[in-house]
């Protein structure tokens, strides 16, 4: 699809853009947004029709629709909607189990205020520790549990493996935790991404690196699968259009344990900038191993890993780091409901960016659940969450919308770098938002 894009810098600056090509594709005109739709407060809601439900009240969450007859698919009744997920919940990258932990918080939020049009929400949570034969298991065990969809379920890898049997079985796979571009170009009516893909991700960091920093040289250290290649090549393509040279691409494997010669082999390349496109424990070992060899290059992380929790795996390593996001600061007043139930849900867990990516993830499926007022059929439920246009009702950056040609979700991002005095991430710029022309995009 074509895209065509201006980059706008949050001070006023514009850096122009308009008839270059990103990725093979045309861009549009993309436009930054003050920070402040960041940190305002977010009143959730259900709207069908013109009218709301607030989840703030303590009625039941549910769409105003004319009585009639109700319909259902598997996994939903008059009085329960099953859902099920599957993520590392253990294992060498159990902190993406807080992703799942989000959701559920926000089932419990939904169903202390009765639920979804009357009906409560059941999850059905199941560990993969992000293995792809893991998670076909899960896939199974998921259909043979009866549910009406999956929500949130992590990874490209794993999703690759496990969604052909959601999808056999006509289960939608929906808010899919990956920016991979391979689960969503070409739009498979069952399944529905939301983050941003992570060529687009490639793209503007890249871009910002380069009009900001100013930086000549660049290192990519990448997960050697799907989810790590297309973020590097994104960031190759964008370099060659500026004429930066990529001197170093070091791949490291999901089962690795020692990063120590990937540092190195980083070092010796000696580029001015490191690009780090992986999960948060292999990307903090690898931060840490080039720290420990003296070397302290520019580091631009994936959104994957740009979370305060790696301020916990990498220490000082991560200190200046830059990243992106599409999620709200952690403690801003959006995310206060979140903050607040997550705590609730899991006292002895801190509340982080991929915890509340799970609680987002649970927003845009209820919103479509609550959307299918009597008629819980996996049909009805496609034709709703296909007609969600800038929908505002979730924890997110910025809107998210779904067509039935484009099944991306959100489509702005915005940079950000670690402050290691606070433990925070403080924002380098405003909202960069991505207009797309067409049916898809790469």
């Amino acid at each position: 699809m074509a895209l065509s894009a201006i980059l706008s810098i949050s001070r006023g600056t514009k850096v122009g853009f308009a008839n270059r090509k990103i990725g093979g594709h045309g861009m549009k005109k993309t436009r930054i947004k003050s920070m402040a739709a960041l940190t305002g407060l977010a009143v959730l809601t259900w709207s069908v029709g013109g009218s709301s439900v607030f989840a703030s009240t303590a009625q039941p969450l549910a769409a105003h629709h004319t009585m009639k007859r109700a319909s259902y698919s598997q996994g939903a009744s008059n009085t329960q909607i099953v859902l099920g997920t599957s993520g590392p919940l253990t294992g060498p990258i159990a902190a993406y189990g807080a992703i799942a932990q989000g959701e559920n918080a926000y089932f419990n939020f939904v169903n202390s205020k009765g639920g979804i049009n009357h009906r409560k929400i059941k999850l059905i949570m199941l560990d993969d520790q992000y293995q792809p034969d893991k998670a076909v298991a899960n896939a199974r065990a998921l259909v043979s549990d009866g549910i009406f969809a999956a929500v949130g379920t992590l990874g490209t890898a794993t999703n690759q493996a496990a969604d052909p049997f959601l999808l056999r079985a006509n289960i939608p796979v929906t808010s899919v935790a990956t920016g991979s571009s391979a689960l969503t170009v070409p739009v498979v009516p069952l399944r529905f991404g939301l983050e941003p893909t992570y060529t687009l991700e490639g793209h503007v960091m890249t871009r910002w690196a380069i009009m900001h920093n100013h930086i000549k040289t660049i290192g990519v250290f990448y997960q050697n699968d799907d989810f790590g290649k297309e973020g590097l090549n994104a960031i190759v393509q964008e370099a060659a259009r500026y004429h930066v040279r990529v001197v170093a691409k070091v791949a490291y494997n999901a089962t690795d344990t020692d990063f120590s010669t990937y540092a190195l082999n980083m070092k010796r390349a000696h580029p001015q900038a490191v690009f780090e496109i992986g999960v948060p424990e292999p990307t903090a070992m690898f931060e840490i191993g080039m720290m420990q060899l003296g070397f302290h290059p520019q580091q631009y992380v994936t959104y994957v890993s740009g979370d305060p929790i790696m301020f916990k795996l990498a220490g000082k390593a991560f200190d200046g780091a830059y990243t992106d996001g599409w999620l709200p600061l952690l403690n801003s007043p959006k995310t206060a409901t979140f903050r607040a139930w997550f705590k609730k849900t899991y006292p002895n867990t801190p509340p982080t960016l991929l915890a509340l990516s799970g609680w987002v993830d649970a927003q845009v499926v209820a919103h479509g659940l609550a959307m299918c007022g009597n008629t819980l059929t996996t049909a009805n439920f496609i034709k709703q969450m296909n007609s969600i246009r800038n929908w505002r009702g979730a924890d997110t950056s910025s809107p998210v919308t779904y067509t039935p040609t484009n099944h991306f979700g959100v489509d702005a991002m915005y940079m950000l770098q670690a402050d290691g005095k606070t433990k925070q991430l403080v924002p380098k710029s405003g909202l960069i938002f991505y207009h797309q022309v067409g049916s898809s995009l790469n």
